[in-house]
């Protein structure tokens, strides 16, 4: 019990210090701390994850995803460290209770923007404003819009956390992105948020009405045109969609030509920076890893829809939505991006828990025993 209470502190601090990593980094109050903060985050969530190896539980494919990663690693150094990260996260959060490690997410996410208080209070971070093209932006500290609008958008998890008034956490977390949405002019976020309010109501229909088939065919049309739109549309020769989209297409167009010069580079990546996540997936760690990633969230898609998880697959299309313009789902400072790679690769989460924490749920154990216990005897009695 020690062990696991250790295991779970030292997963907590390794979150805690990845999600403030990326405040105290983006806002530049100290850019120096960023690779020193991810490698401690690295050493803690190890740690945990060694201490409580026997609750693990992780699909073969994501164990090969891990093994790409670590070679992406060693051939290109620390700029493909992020998705390593986000794996040690998701291996480490599967020894624990889906609820434990959602609410774990939430308060990490309440704790970082009562920080974010105290820094601008303090002076530490300061608001500014740019100009460009008639939109008016505030970047509320951070270096650029969408990564404030990134920061704040993980509100969006509460209706997760808690299981208890998910309606009025989901008005909250989506009023408060539409605030987000106003001071920064990020429409990305504006997206996600109109997405997930959406899918949410579509799936919940379809959930209600016991169209599974259905449920499965809309969620992975969407993933397949979602990849469509990311490899595709850049070859459409559209200037007004180019300028809607901030110009980048271009970008991600010159990005998908230089992948796919020689093999070498489609097979193990050549790190660069664009505004989607897709294109830098397979920038970074090749073809081989993209596809077990496609494989991977196709599973998860069909694991939810069959088990009527609507809430979860309207997460998973809303980010598959988000990164098709953003590049978040690469960064694991981002907490919306943790989240999703864990229902991803841990769609059965972990049903049980020998903590304290779970005690709800080791009552219904003891009460069920004890029934069947009573059931029995009474039958030995004859009644």
């Amino acid at each position: 019990m020690e062990k696991y209470s250790l295991a779970y502190l030292l997963f907590f601090c390794g979150v805690a210090l990845l999600y403030c990593n990326g405040l105290i980094v983006y806002t530049n109050v100290e850019v120096a701390f960023k690779d020193p903060f991810r490698i401690i985050s690295v050493f803690l969530l190890v740690v945990s994850s060694l201490l409580n190896f026997k609750n693990i539980r992780i699909a073969v494919p994501v164990v090969f995803i891990a093994l790409l990663s670590v070679v992406s690693v060693v051939i290109h150094g620390l700029t493909t460290l992020n998705f390593l990260i986000i794996v040690l996260f998701v291996v480490s959060a599967s020894a624990f209770e889906r609820q434990m490690v959602l609410r774990t997410i939430a308060y990490i996410t309440v704790l970082s923007l009562v920080l974010y208080t105290m820094l601008y209070l303090l002076g530490f971070i300061q608001w500014g404003f740019t100009f460009f093209e008639g939109r008016l932006r505030n970047t509320l500290g951070f270096y650029n819009e969408n990564a404030a609008a990134s920061f704040f958008s993980a509100i969006l998890i509460l209706p997760y956390a808690f299981g208890s008034r998910k309606l009025l956490w989901m008005a909250i977390s989506s009023l408060s992105c539409f605030v987000i949405y106003r001071l920064t002019d990020s429409r990305s976020t504006l997206v996600v948020t109109l997405v997930l309010l959406a899918a949410c109501f579509i799936f919940y229909m379809l959930g209600r009405r016991d169209k599974i088939k259905e449920s499965i065919i809309v969620s992975s049309l969407l993933l397949y045109i979602v990849l469509a739109v990311t490899f595709l549309v850049p070859y459409l020769d559209s200037e007004a969609l180019d300028y809607f989209l901030s110009y980048r297409l271009s970008s991600f167009r010159q990005g998908i030509d230089a992948l796919f010069e020689t093999m070498s580079v489609m097979w193990f990546g050549l790190p660069f920076e664009v505004d989607s996540s897709y294109i830098v997936l397979l920038a970074s760690y090749g073809i081989l890893f993209f596809l077990l990633i496609v494989y991977c969230i196709q599973k998860s898609i069909v694991f939810y829809s069959r088990n009527r998880r609507w809430m979860e697959l309207a997460f998973i299309c809303a980010m598959l939505v988000y990164g098709v313009v953003e590049s978040n789902l690469f960064r694991p400072e981002a907490i919306l991006t943790l989240v999703f790679w864990y229902y991803v690769f841990n769609p059965g989460g972990c049903d049980y828990s020998r903590t304290a924490m779970s005690s709800v749920n080791l009552r219904k154990v003891f009460a069920a025993n004890e029934m069947r216990l009573l059931k029995e005897q009474l039958r030995g009695k004859g009644c």
